[in-house]
């Protein structure tokens, strides 16, 4: 069995089971995804997925979004348990930088693996 903590902004932790079926998590405000956080300041419609590979889950950063491994950033990452990841938006100041916010962050678990990854 494998699960992710998502931490938000103000210290709240969720807990979701990834779904044994091989089908794609959507992680985002829209009502439409998987894990819908609607009540998230500035989370995207659709933020991030994760989706299953043979080696293990990949956390992809949908267009707009980065995402922060041990502060590198990245558009997709395999996951590692117990790494945390920050997912972040890129939002414009006055049209000319842009300033990183941490949106959210991902830790995962993988119950069959002995916490030590790869498949489930």
């Amino acid at each position: 069995m494998a699960y992710i903590d998502i931490i938000d902004p103000t210290g709240n932790d969720f807990r979701y089971l990834l779904p044994e079926d091989g089908s794609t998590i959507l992680i985002g405000a829209d009502a439409t995804c998987s894990i819908a956080l609607p009540e998230i300041p500035d989370m995207q419609p659709q933020h991030c997925c994760i989706s299953p590979q043979q080696e293990g889950y990949v956390l992809s950063a949908m267009p707009g979004a980065t995402i922060l491994a041990e502060g590198v950033p990245s558009e997709a990452v395999m996951l590692v348990p117990h790494a945390v990841y920050n997912v972040i938006f890129k939002k414009p100041i006055l049209y000319l930088t842009c300033f990183p916010f941490a949106i959210i962050k991902i830790v995962f678990f993988d119950c069959f693996r002995g916490n030590a990854g790869g498949n489930r």
